[in-house]
């Protein structure tokens, strides 16, 4: 599900503005209404559009889509259909809770009848923090796609799978980029201890699929299993369905003992995630991030996702020189240098992973 806003500037902004009745609803809003509904009825299953507000200044338009190549010719065919010129236009692809908001500003304002009947109709009602917990973003737009490769390259240099995760985008650059992004024909599995790369690694595989035109949306949405979390799978179901285009990255916050008292739990919730995973695999990137230390959920997922395809990204434990330069790179982000007293913390033959050497660092740095 993919969606977008729309702003523009409109010479009837002023005019609406000042067509305020007793209720609150302007004869303008009343006929956008109506009209909505009518070029909406069209559009059953496949989209949706709306005004959510105008104002002097200026119109805002919410676009729920399910393919993105249709989005341009479904906003001039809506303009077009309920009236309105707009100038100065932008289009933004935005949150599923950013599209909530739109869509209860539209209620209000009277341009639509009713906020929740456009989330049912698409299946998101059920979706809502107090049901699954979970957070979303869209990426930076890129720019230049030299340039942001170059970026995204240099991101890579302060982590520890930065091997493996340089040759996944060696892959995505020079592969044939497709017509239009259909299908997925591998999924991830990062394994690190360290929340922050965890993050810059998948924050950097959706934006490389994206700009090679491997990944319709922007957008990811993210949710953290603890263990012992028992996950509605209808709920689950729910945000993997509203992911469809974009990217579901599913964090496994496990421990590595099979006979724990959440051992049970966990395999069911592994079975559930694995489950949807195939059903959308052709529809949502799945990135799974496991801890480093992890072997029978690691097994446990590829036995039960069959022939699905996985690039596994995995951090590398250090030690001697490559630990020292990755203290280095750590008092660099600082506007540092790291001395004698940090280094000498490193002995051999010791191997140490990120939060490890994090914690060395920060140590030295507090005194």
């Amino acid at each position: 599900m993919l969606f977008f806003r729309l702003s523009g500037t409109t010479t009837d902004a002023k005019e609406i503005g000042n067509l305020r009745d007793k209720y609150g609803m302007t004869d303008r809003a009343r006929t956008i209404n109506i009209k909505t509904n009518t070029y909406n009825q069209k559009h059953p299953q496949s989209s949706y559009l709306f005004v959510s507000s105008i104002s002097e200044e200026g119109v805002s338009v919410g676009i729920i889509s399910r393919r993105t190549s249709a989005v341009d010719s479904l906003i001039s065919s809506y303009l077009k259909a309920i009236s309105v010129t707009l100038l100065h236009t932008s289009v933004d692809e935005i949150t599923l809770a950013g599209m909530k908001s739109m869509l209860r500003n539209a209620d209000r304002g009277g341009f639509i009848d009713d906020d929740d009947e456009v989330l049912e109709r698409f299946g998101l009602d059920s979706i809502g923090q107090r049901f699954l917990m979970y957070s979303e973003d869209v990426i930076a737009d890129p720019v230049n796609n030299l340039e942001d490769k170059n970026r995204l390259y240099e991101q890579t240099e302060h982590l520890l799978m930065r091997e493996s995760m340089n040759d996944e985008l060696f892959r995505i650059y020079t592969s044939v980029k497709p017509m239009k992004a259909f299908g997925h024909p591998v999924h991830y599995l990062i394994q690190t201890d360290d929340e922050k790369a965890r993050g810059e690694a998948f924050g950097i595989l959706v934006q490389a699929l994206h700009a090679n035109s491997r990944l319709p949306s922007r957008r990811y949405v993210s949710v953290t299993v603890k263990p012992g979390d028992e996950l509605s799978f209808s709920r689950l179901d729910s945000l993997y369905k509203s992911s469809i285009g974009a990217t579901m990255v599913v964090h496994f916050l496990a421990n590595n003992v099979t006979d724990s008292e959440y051992a049970s739990a966990d395999r069911e919730t592994l079975d559930k995630v694995c489950d949807l995973m195939k059903k959308y695999r052709n529809a949502v990137l799945s990135i799974l991030c496991l801890p480093l230390e992890c072997t029978w959920q690691k097994e446990h997922i590829l036995e039960k996702t069959g022939n699905t395809s996985f690039v596994e990204l995995k951090d590398k434990a250090v030690s001697g020189k490559n630990a020292i330069e990755y203290l280095k790179l750590l008092a660099k982000e600082r506007g540092l240098r790291g001395d004698k007293r940090l280094f000498e913390k490193i002995t051999e033959p010791n191997v140490y992973t990120a939060p490890e050497l994090q914690v060395i660092f920060e140590e030295w740095d507090s005194i």
